[in-house]
């Protein structure tokens, strides 16, 4: 048994079947306006619609907007509100195929196709119906691509598509929008609370590592912005003082390492495996890699946008990065947080002169942000507070995020059994 009658039998016996393209009125494909040409988009009012617009499930405003003569004269098309708009060609098919309706008219990009359909198939039964099936129709509809996947638009008009009355199938979308609204307002809510606890997770890093843990404690003017008060037995040392730079060469054997914001300085093979892709390697200037230990400090192209990494393992990082070594004065969890924290990475930013994205940020950079220096003992007793806190508000997090992937699992489940009958949503009304 194929995809399709697999995904069929799963479906009220009951219900009539009938292909897609016998509900199709019109089809509708897109294209691109020149964007050498000012005409087709300086003060334009049309919404031009592209796949990263596909987050709604009606949609009124778009990134873009193009104007009437780029309709009239390129290949893309103004679509009629109350058309099922669908992403049909993009590197997120491989995991959904968005789908929405216009509530005013639209033109779109050629990832996009727009259906018209007759008065038997419910526009927003059909928006659900394809939300609700997705696993099953990727798998029916998908081709691989050299570069992106797409739809195969021939199996896809083809499809038979089991439906109830139109009567039913209104009934059944309007099921829809009161549950999966009031599923989406909570899920709404967790998000925010997840934003919250992101935002107070920062927070007490930032306080703890700039102002200490002693609420009792003294406080002076550091003679810094970014790090304001601090308290009095605190000072502050040019980075040199507490670090020092490492030019030391990859060894024999070393293994490579690749500096993440997310997990460190940790083993590339590692990183491929925690990521589930794999990481184009450097080939060239192997030999001019520099060697790093457990507890280095690392600072990559991207530290003026997370901070520095810490080494977690032994190993090679790439010759345009910069290592540094602790001194007897630093205690590495505690300035693991702060040289990470949000504080830091602002006064680090300070030092930059371009603007070219992705350009390295090295030791020249690092050396000219002033750091505290404090007991290494407190160092300790701020690292253990930091950890104490963070690990509890982790633990929201991973809870808050859990009870939305669940949310996310009812609201898929809930919208498949409706449009394939498994439930009657007459008799839940």
């Amino acid at each position: 048994m194929n995809f399709a009658e697999e995904r069929i039998k799963r479906c009220n016996d009951n219900w009539p079947r009938k292909r897609i393209k016998h509900h199709l009125v019109r089809l509708y494909g897109g294209g691109t306006p020149s964007t050498q040409n000012p005409d087709f988009w300086e003060g334009g009012d049309i919404p031009w619609v592209s796949s990263k617009d596909m987050k709604v499930a009606r949609l009124k405003k778009t990134e873009d907007y193009i104007t009437t003569v780029a309709v009239e004269n390129s290949a893309t098309n103004l679509v009629e509100p109350g058309s099922i708009l669908m992403v049909v060609r993009s590197g997120i098919l491989k995991h959904s195929i968005p789908v929405a309706i216009n509530e005013v008219p639209v033109a779109l990009n050629q990832d996009l196709k727009a259906l018209v359909l007759d008065e038997t198939l419910d526009s927003d039964f059909f928006m659900y119906w394809v939300s609700g099936q997705q696993k099953d129709l990727l798998l029916e509809w998908g081709q691989l691509g050299a570069t992106v996947d797409s739809i195969n638009m021939e199996i896809m008009r083809n499809t038979l598509i089991p439906l109830p009355s139109p009567e039913h199938q209104r009934a059944i979308a309007q099921y829809l929008d009161k549950e999966t609204g009031r599923i989406d307002g909570l899920i709404e809510k967790k998000t925010r609370f997840i934003a919250l606890l992101k935002e107070k997770r920062a927070a007490v890093i930032d306080h703890a590592v700039t102002k200490g843990i002693d609420r009792n404690a003294e406080m002076k003017p550091s003679g810094l912005d970014w790090l304001g008060d601090i308290p009095a037995h605190w000072d502050t040392v040019p980075p040199t003082v507490l670090f020092k730079e490492s030019k030391e060469r990859a060894h024999e054997g070393d293994q490579l390492m690749s500096a993440t914001q997310k997990y460190g300085v940790i083993p590339l093979a590692e990183y491929e495996a925690l990521e589930q892709r794999q990481v184009t390697m450097a080939v060239a200037n192997l030999d001019k890699r520099k060697h790093a230990e457990v507890g280095d400090f690392v600072i990559s192209m991207r530290s003026m946008d997370g901070g520095l990494e810490r080494a977690r393992a032994v190993g090679s990082v790439r010759s345009s990065y910069s290592v540094l070594k602790c001194g007897p004065e630093v205690e590495g969890r505690f300035f693991g947080y702060l040289l990470k924290s949000s504080l830091y990475i602002q006064a680090l930013r300070l030092t930059t002169s371009f603007i070219r994205d992705g350009q390295d940020m090295n030791f020249s950079h690092f050396r000219k942000v002033r750091l505290p220096r404090i007991p290494v003992a407190e160092q300790t007793k701020i690292a253990d507070h930091i950890e104490r806190e963070t690990t509890r508000i982790d633990g929201l997090l991973e809870k808050t995020e859990r009870s939305i992937a669940l949310l996310k699992e009812k609201r898929a489940a809930l919208i498949t059994a409706a449009v394939t009958g498994k439930i009657d949503v007459r008799a839940a009304a």
